[in-house]
């Protein structure tokens, strides 16, 4: 039998002096007891969602999203045993790709790359076990703006 305990914190906030106060959500915890899983849900003022983090055995196992207050997908990060661990990514509000970037077990390991918002790659550094190893930054024409090169 699953049992669901759904804690809601809130916080009274005024809307007028002449009207009762209003309830509204900060953050949310929904767990399911038999398995150990959940999320946490945080929210905008307007009450938007401003982020999903999905929870095993109380810590962030999973793919976590963050967003926009309009809703369109800010960021996009994976959990395995409370540590980011794959590719994360990250979009401007237009929905365009801002960057992207490998981490293996919460250490950067692989490339780093970065986007102006016309597409245009700004940055390519790549990692090593956390210290960057190669750096390449470009102007928003494409053309070399900083290289180098530690190994």
């Amino acid at each position: 039998m699953k049992y669901i305990l759904l804690i809601a914190f809130v916080l009274p906030t005024m809307v007028s002096s002449n009207t009762a106060k209003v309830k509204k959500p900060i953050d949310s915890y929904d767990f399911y007891l038999a398995t150990s899983k959940g999320e946490i849900i945080l929210y905008y003022d307007d009450n938007t969602i401003k982020a999903r983090i999905p929870l095993e055995k109380g810590i962030k196992n999973g793919k976590a999203n963050s967003y926009y207050s309009d809703g369109s997908k800010k960021s996009e990060r994976y959990y395995v045993n409370g540590k980011i661990d794959g590719t994360s990514k990250g979009w401007y509000n237009s929905g365009k790709l801002k960057g992207k970037e490998a981490i293996k077990n919460g250490v950067r390991h692989g490339y780093r790359e970065s986007y102006y918002e016309s597409g245009v790659k700004k940055e390519v550094v790549l990692y090593e076990n956390g210290e960057p190893i190669d750096i390449n930054m470009y102007h928003e024409d494409g053309s070399v703006l900083y290289s180098k090169d530690y190994r």
